[in-house]
């Protein structure tokens, strides 16, 4: 029998929108401690854009990429965001 313990995580949709801009979704994943296809679903979930493909390479060799705004039509950016492993 598995007895992972349940770890929750709640940030705001502005503060997820700011981490996930800030750092890769793997790295976060591993800081909170939870799968990185949970965190993708969350923001997918809450209308929270993602760097695209590339934009971590991009930035690495000095290259400058638009950030995409947060949306605030479906959820406000003050919604809270809880992500459960």
């Amino acid at each position: 029998m598995n007895d992972t313990m349940c770890i929750e995580t709640m940030f705001t949709r502005a503060e997820l929108h700011e981490l996930v801009w800030q750092y890769p979704i793997s790295e976060l994943a591993r800081q909170f401690q939870v799968p990185a296809t949970s965190l993708a679903k969350t923001c997918e979930y809450y209308y929270i854009s993602r760097p695209p493909a590339g934009y971590w390479q991009k930035l690495a060799f000095g290259k400058t990429s638009e950030r995409e705004a947060l949306d605030s039509l479906r959820f406000p950016a003050e919604e809270k965001v809880t992500i459960l492993q």
